[in-house]
This record gives C-alpha cells, structure tokens and sequence, in this order.
C-alpha cells in the first residue's frame, strides 16, 4: 500500500475524532503517507488521488495544519463540528483557510447536522437556511446515513431521498461525491472569504485532560517511535516496521485519545501503547548490537546533557558518547527545607510548598502569587461528563492551603529534591518533589498523587505578573496565540483550551516571561497573568455502569483517573534571547526524551547542529531507505531568521517538504537555512 501511496496511485480520505494538539505522530503520519481517518484506504476513480481531507469529528484545528495539508497534496478540507459553539457561531460554511504561514486550503463546514443525517425534511431545510456562502454557490454537502458507530444509510433513508429529490418547497437533492463537490467550489475560491489562524471548537473542552493515563501512554509510544526512528537514521537501517505506527495513530481515533470512550477501549489501548514503546526502545536497543552497553546516544537533534553515576555526559546532536567521559562539574546544587540553588537558578518554597520567589539567571521571574497552587474544583457536567469541563466549573474551585511536612533529598552535589507532603482532601494526598540540576535553568517537579476524589478537576496553577494580551501556546507543529484577557467573549469562550507540552505566559513584547512545560499533559488554562494546568479530573467513565452482566472488566471504578500518579512538569524563565536547546518546545523533548544505552560504537552523526536561528527547534528524526534521514525543524515561537547547518565532512542537505520531494528555489544556499514564521522545515542529510 505504502509503494502505491508513493506512485501517486492511492491516496488516504476518511473521517475521525482526534485532538488536534496531540497530532504528532498524526501530522508525521501525513509526511509518511499515512490515512487519517476512518476509512480503509480508497481506490479513488480512474487512479486520480484524492485532494479532500475528510475530518468530520475533531476537538479544533491547530494552525499548523493548513501547512501540512498543502505539503502532502491535500487542497480541501470538510468537517462538521465547527458548528458546535457555545458562545459564537462559525461565521462561515465555506471559505479559505489560510495557516500562520499563508498556506490556504479550501474548507466546507456542513451546518446543523451531527453524527447522523437521514434525510429529514426539518434538517436540510434548516441546513439550507444556515448556509452561509449562498450567494456565492448555492451548494452545501449533507453527510447522509448513521455515521457514529457505522451502519451507513438504509432503505428508508434512501427513499425519502428519492422522493425529496424535486420536492416543491426543499432545496433540490441529488447523490454526489465530495470532489466533485470541491472540484465546482474550487472555480469560486476567488469570491469566498478568508480565516486565518486556529479554528478553535467552543466545546468538549475536557477530552485535553479525561483519562490522563491513555494519554501518558499514547505519549510514551510517540517518545519510543522518535528513539527507534532515530537510531535508524544514525545507523542507515532505513524505515521501521510501519505496524507500530499504525497502531499509534489508531490511538487517535473517536472516542480513544479524548478519553470519552468505554472502559474496555483503555483497558486493551494502555498497554498495547505501553508496549510499543517498550518494543520501540528494545529494536532501537537492538539495532546498535549485542554487547556491553558502555555509551549513551542521543536521539534528539540537539545537543543534550545526562547526569551519570554525579557526573554529567555531554552529547551531540544524534551522537553517541561513553560514559567513562562523563565530566566533573564546577557548579554544585544546594538545597535546604525552604530553598533549592545552583549557579543558574534560585528557588524559594512556602510552607505550603508552594514556589514563593524564581530567579534565573539573575533574571527574577514576576510571581503574582506563590506559584504551583493546587486548585481543587467540583467537575459535573450538564451534558457530557467524559468531553465536557463547564464554565461554572472553574468559578467554583478552592485553593487547597496548610502546611506541608518538607523534606530534603540531596542526591548529589549534581542534583538535589525537596519534597512537600500534605493531604488535598480527605481522601486524597500529594507529594510535590522540585528537582534541582547542576547546571540548569530549569526548575522541575514532580507531583506524586494518590486520588481518590470522583467528579473533580485538579488544577496547578501559577500565578504571574505577564499580563499580555495574547498567551502561546505549544502546538505540535510551531505554537499559536490566544488571548488571556478576561471580559471578551472571545475570550471567555476558551476557559479551558489545548497544548502541546507547553505554554508560555509574557508580556506584549514577548521579551520576558514563564515557560511551563509538561511531559504528557494537554489541558491549559491562561486568564490574566495565571496559568493553569489541568493534573487529573476523574470523569464518570461513557457508559460505565450499562450491560454489566455482559462485560469482563478488570476493576469496578466507574470514574476516570482514580488511584495512583506520578505527574511531571517544569517552570523556568522565558525571554528572547533564549538558545534553542532552552526553548520551551525544546525543553519539552530534552527533560522526557532520556537517552539509551548502547555500545560505544564508532559511529557519527553527519548532522553535526544548527547555528543562529534559535527558534527553530528540530523535533524528529525520520529514516529512509536509501540510508538518508530528514529532520523536521519547526519555528517556534513566530520569529523570522536564519541558521547555519553544521554537516560532517562527506554530508549534503537539501530541503524536502513533508513527502521527502526536493524544494527547489531558495530557503538553503551555502549552508545557511533562512525561514519564515511557523515554517515546517524538511532537512534531507545524506
């Protein structure tokens, strides 16, 4: 199939439910000639590929994806749920949507129908009236048959669309196909209007956070695939077996990756992805030979620093370093029951264990209030428990106060831990762990949790003084702005929204700010110079308690997330000026994605790193067949620049777009890359 998808012969179309700020691997599904969607692959008429992504179902759309679509041929785009607001209506049926980039594709968003159309006279009357381009075409698509949980359309179905087909008083009916739909939209693209930027879902705001174990796994699978890809490229074992791939990307399937599916998706999902992983690191392992494991590679393409046995191991970019040339630090770290201190970074707690004061570098972070509260807030409701977090309910949360017992853990003069223990509630208990390294500007923490509480929302929440008007936030693909100003309805309408691993609160100019980054956490809240992160919300569990008699369920907990966490997360400065290996999408690879054991082969990456451009960030590793590699570089944070590309001695780059074609033109002349904001850079090493 793959061979087929490369020839231009076959081409991938189908619907599907997935967050859109958890598409990594879906996006490099894409560049992979991948299906997203619900449908099997589709021979399309007379060999013609297919131009129209079909994502009827999904949580929002990054403004990343704009971009990756023009790159993988994609050039029309129809989905359902734009609809679905609950403070603004979509302002448009069809338009062209332009990516933070300038890249536009063709949209079509169908009105007033959901999972299920069968016809009725009532609601493609009502989609007629809704449509809202009826005076530039007078056309709009009616998704027809029972779509959630397949079925199709029936006999009944089909006879009131014959009888409607001319029917005095309703818009004329015929059967059509989505092409040929957009092939006739395609000739009025021209006199449509334009959305530029994210398409955010003013609903379902809680599937960032629902079931945060699937998620935690569905992130580890990712981490397994970038190490074994990664290997792969250093060591010219082309491509890897696609099978785990395909599993990981059919995680993201409705209901699984929201968290609104039945007990049974997680109890089969969680660990089939736990094991990719473990199998994804064992091949990678493998790959490098049998044989004492005497070195560590790196599979990130920047620069990273591991802390061995007191000492740290400095490794290149993709490279492989011994552990017996671990070095001696000259900084130390210092902890007492209120205080952790290296040369970089100076931390000071409470007796909550809250962060009461932040200075990085001699920069002091402008704390509001003490940062990482716990807020605790009543989670039911109105409509959809598993989907849905309500506005009410985070006007009704309470900062959890009191002493902590503290405790100090030196490990090393290295690294150093200073632990809070303290009761959230009756039945719950947390321990917040901050972690300390030599030499880092990163303060980390570790928030171990026993949770017992049923239909709750358990929120860290920071405080600040950057009080900007937009917040960023971490994207799979680059990052995107929204506001944090209360009082706007636009605002207002996203109270609790979506990112990837990181966000960023600032002031106006973007100079200077607090990074907060999260291994495996997605739901966000930024309001007035605090941020918030969604922890935990134990959720009733979709159809928990229905046809008992018949299911063989391992545990009887109707609720989501009960029992026992261990939740990672890291505060820091931010300001313009950072390198990239301490941009916050950095960070976000370089504190989770650990290096691997291996043997102290002779091997060495000709990617040797970048120079200048500091917000260009490289995010994976891809292997191909003839032994080259490509290297995804993402802009991060908005900026336009340039950087050198740093090669061995024998190795060429040239830039590729997401389906490995060659780019002609500029963007990469004497080794030097230039790029524009948001760009999604394919780097082709041989």
């Amino acid at each position: 199939v793959r061979e087929k998808i490369r020839k231009g012969q076959w081409e991938a179309t189908g619907g599907s439910d997935v967050e859109s700020d958890t598409q990594l691997p879906c996006g490099e599904a894409l560049a992979r000639g991948f299906i997203i969607g619900q449908e099997r692959f589709t021979d399309i008429r007379g060999g013609e590929p297919s131009r129209t992504l079909w994502l009827p179902d999904v949580f929002g759309y990054s403004p990343c994806l704009p971009q990756i679509l023009k790159q993988t041929g994609v050039s029309w785009f129809f989905t359902t749920k734009l609809t679905w607001g609950t403070v603004h209506r979509f302002p448009y049926s069809s338009f062209r949507w332009l990516g933070h980039d300038g890249s536009e594709v063709l949209v079509h968003v169908s009105q007033e129908v959901g999972y299920n159309g069968a016809i009725d006279l009532a609601e493609i009357k009502k989609m007629e009236e809704c449509q809202q381009e009826a005076g530039i075409h007078n056309e709009f698509l009616a998704p027809t048959g029972y779509g959630d949980g397949g079925g199709g359309v029936t006999p009944e179905i089909l006879e009131r669309a014959r009888r409607i087909k001319d029917l005095c008083g309703m818009p004329r009916c015929e059967w059509g196909r989505i092409e040929d739909f957009f092939e006739r939209l395609e000739l009025l693209r021209d006199e449509l209007p334009s959305w530029q930027g994210e398409l955010y879902l003013e609903y379902h705001r809680g599937v960032q956070t629902t079931h945060g174990d699937h998620k935690a796994a569905f992130r580890a699978a990712e981490r397994g695939l970038q190490v074994w890809e990664a290997v792969n490229s250093l060591t010219r074992s082309g491509e890897i077996d696609t099978q785990s791939w395909r599993r990981v990307i059919f995680a993201q399937f409705h209901d699984a990756i929201p968290g609104s599916s039945i007990r049974e998706v997680y109890e089969e999902q969680i660990p089939e992805l736990e094991g990719i992983a473990r199998h994804c690191h064992s091949e990678a392992a493998n790959a490098f030979g049998k044989g004492r494991k005497n070195a560590l590679f790196n599979p990130l393409a920047m620069p990273q620093t591991l802390y061995v046995g007191g000492k740290l191991l400095d490794l290149p970019p993709l490279g492989v370093a011994r552990k017996s040339s671990a070095r001696l630090s000259e900084d130390s770290v210092t902890a007492t029951p209120k205080s952790l201190e290296n040369a970089r970074l100076t931390a000071r707690f409470n007796q909550s264990g809250e962060v009461s004061s932040l200075v990085v570098d001699g920069r002091k972070v402008d704390l509001a209030e003490p940062a990482s509260q716990m807020w605790i807030y009543p989670d039911h409701p109105h409509a959809y428990p598993a989907w849905d977090i309500d506005r009410g309910t985070l006007g009704n949360g309470r900062r959890v106060r009191g002493n902590a017992v503290v405790a100090v853990e030196q490990g090393s003069s290295t690294c150093a831990v200073v632990a809070f223990s303290r009761p959230l509630t009756d039945r719950s208990h947390l321990i917040t762990r901050y972690i300390l390294k030599a030499e880092s500007p990163v303060l980390e923490i570790e928030w171990e949790i026993d949770w017992q509480d049923r239909e709750m929302l358990l929120k860290a929440v920071f405080p600040t003084g950057y009080n900007g008007k937009m917040a960023r936030f971490g994207a799979p693909f680059g990052s995107t702005l929204r506001p944090q100003h209360s009082g706007d309805p636009r605002t207002e309408a996203m109270y609790e929204v979506p990112a990837s691993r990181w966000a960023v609160l600032s002031d106006d100019g973007e100079r200077e700010g607090l990074s907060l980054i999260t291994e495996a956490k997605y739901g966000f809240t930024a309001r007035d110079g605090s941020i918030g992160l969604s922890l935990l919300r134990s959720a009733y569990i979709t159809d928990s308690g229905l046809h008992r008699e018949i299911r063989s369920l391992e545990n009887d907990e109707n609720f989501s997330d009960i029992g026992h966490w261990t939740i990672r997360g890291a505060i820091t400065a931010y300001h313009d000026k950072l390198s990239r290996e301490e941009q916050p999408a950095a960070l976000a690879e370089r504190l989770y994605q650990l290096p691997i054991s291996c043997l102290a082969a002779d091997l060495k990456s000709p990617f040797l790193g970048l120079e200048g451009g500091e917000s260009l960030v490289p995010v994976w590793v891809q292997p191909l067949e003839d032994g080259s590699f490509v290297i995804r570089l993402n802009e991060t944070m908005g900026r336009r620049g340039s950087c050198r590309v740093k090669l061995s001695d024998g190795a060429v780059a040239e830039l590729v777009d997401l389906q490995g074609n060659p780019l002609s033109g500029g963007g990469l002349r004497n080794g030097v890359l230039t790029f524009n904001p948001y760009a999604l850079v394919g780097l082709k090493v041989r």
